[in-house]
């Protein structure tokens, strides 16, 4: 195991991917579009189309998507040492020392369990673990000791949230072995 390996967020990279899926609608709608001459036609008749909001939207959603993704997710940070795994992210800092883990679970995700369910659909389909590695729809849990309010603290991971998500799993595992289901 590594002496500190660290994971960043992804919150960057929906927001690049979808910033590429607006530009693509774009040019899309301009292609379609093009059926006079010139550019001051095209854009006059998207001006003056009735169809003119339905294209906005078309354009601005994704773009408010990758927004709203990166502002959950742009400061998320894990940190894994010899001595604990620590999660940094906007809602504040969880850290967990190896030798007060009382749980590793796996969990089928469902969307209202996801932190991010709003944009979970979007989120699983565009990740760089499923474009790459195809994991399987899974959250895990990391359950240590009680926390100042008497629940257990629980780091909750999910792919598509961090970055080298495969990797980080076989450091988890290595540490304290594969995830029980459920």
């Amino acid at each position: 195991m590594p002496e500190r390996e660290t994971f960043g967020g992804q919150g960057a990279y929906y927001l690049r991917v979808l910033l590429g899926v607006s530009a693509v609608v774009v040019a899309l709608f301009f292609t379609l579009s093009i059926l006079g001459w010139g550019w001051g036609r095209t854009v006059y008749r998207f001006t003056v189309s009735q169809w003119r909001w339905l294209y906005l939207a078309l354009i601005a959603l994704p773009i408010g998507i990758g927004i709203y993704n990166w502002v959950e997710m742009h400061n998320d940070e894990i940190t894994v040492t010899d001595e604990y795994i620590e999660r940094r992210s906007r809602w504040g800092v969880q850290r967990l020392a190896w030798r007060d883990v009382k749980g590793f679970h796996s969990h089928s995700i469902v969307p209202r369990r996801s932190w991010l369910w709003r944009t979970f659909a979007v989120k699983r389909w565009l990740s760089r673990e499923y474009l790459m590695w195809h994991l399987p729809w899974q959250s895990y849990e990391l359950v240590g000791p009680p926390d100042a309010k008497g629940g257990d603290l629980v780091i909750l991971l999910e792919p598509g949230t961090i970055d080298e998500f495969p990797w980080l799993l076989s450091l988890i595992n290595e540490r304290i072995g594969e995830p029980e289901e459920g």
